[in-house]
């Protein structure tokens, strides 16, 4: 990428983010508060629409004003971005702009490989970076390659209850478990939320296509495209499958059967992408003997 292109992007993301609202102030801001006050790259990863880019916005207002670098690799002006020729690119234009700045602020930077290459050497040179990410498996597998000992994790999930309640002004007051109204209004809250989900977006306009695209956002961009997958239509029916029988016992021999795979790895290999984009996740079956 040329310079003026790159240029363009970040003063364009950078009056973007402005005008950004900041949201519901979210609960893990104080944890990550005190992963700010150490070197280690912070690492922020959770499924898409969950607010990661809205926590961002809210760590640079708390703690650090405008001395900051930042970029967003979601957008498409930047598919073609190349690890090893245009961060440095990027960086001299970070310090044309903005000087210098000792802390990067980079929002789903899953979507550029090779990009820990680059974190570790700034990192040695004083310089702190917090990192977002939709992708457990990829980012995890980065990590352990080049910053071993250098980063800490943190996951992002969308709305608790307590989020939720604070959302729509109805956190209960002290004894509330005492007060047959408070009691009837949290329950009635706790319904719409089991029903609702804690999405941000979905929670504030109410449309279910929201919802509908995430998923197919998810299914498609997170695992279809990076993991290569051929079979399209049978991961998709596994994932429709697995989403449908949430809380219900599977195993991967019964799901080999019922979408005549020819292998439980491929299952395996499904299910392990599904929990990655932490779009579902699995508890396994105890047993004193290991087994599941």
């Amino acid at each position: 990428m040329n310079k003026r292109q790159l240029k363009e992007i970040v003063v364009q993301q950078r009056e973007e983010l402005k005008r950004k609202d900041r949201g519901l102030k979210r609960e893990n801001l104080e944890e990550i508060g005190r992963y700010l006050k150490i070197p280690h790259v912070l690492i922020i990863s959770g499924v898409r629409r969950s607010g990661k880019s809205t926590l961002l916005t809210q760590i640079m207002s708390e703690w650090y004003d405008c001395q900051f670098y930042y970029l967003n690799f979601e957008d498409e002006r930047l598919i073609s971005f190349s690890a090893e020729e245009d961060f440095d690119i990027l960086y001299q234009v970070f310090l044309e702009l903005y000087g210098e700045q000792k802390t990067f602020f980079f929002d789903e930077i899953q979507n550029v490989s090779g990009w820990e290459r680059f974190v570790r050497r700034m990192y040695e040179r004083d310089n702190k970076f917090v990192i977002t990410g939709s992708n457990a498996r990829f980012l995890s597998s980065e990590l352990a390659t080049h910053l071993t000992g250098r980063h800490l994790m943190t996951e992002m999930y969308p709305f608790s209850f307590r989020e939720f309640l604070r959302l729509n002004k109805a956190e209960p007051g002290e004894n509330f478990e005492y007060i047959a109204e408070e009691r009837a209004k949290i329950s009635k809250h706790l319904s719409q939320y089991i029903e609702d989900g804690g999405f941000p977006e979905y929670l504030r306009y109410g449309e279910k296509e929201i919802l509908h695209r995430l998923f197919g956002d998810i299914i498609y961009r997170d695992i279809l495209v990076r993991y290569g997958i051929r079979e399209t239509k049978t991961f998709q029916e596994i994932a429709n499958y697995l989403m449908a029988n949430v809380s219900n016992t599977v195993s991967y021999n019964r799901l080999k059967n019922i979408f005549n795979l020819g292998s439980v790895n491929t299952v395996k290999n499904y299910a392990e992408y599904l929990e990655s984009s932490f779009l579902i996740f699995f508890v396994d079956r105890f047993s004193y003997s290991g087994g599941v």
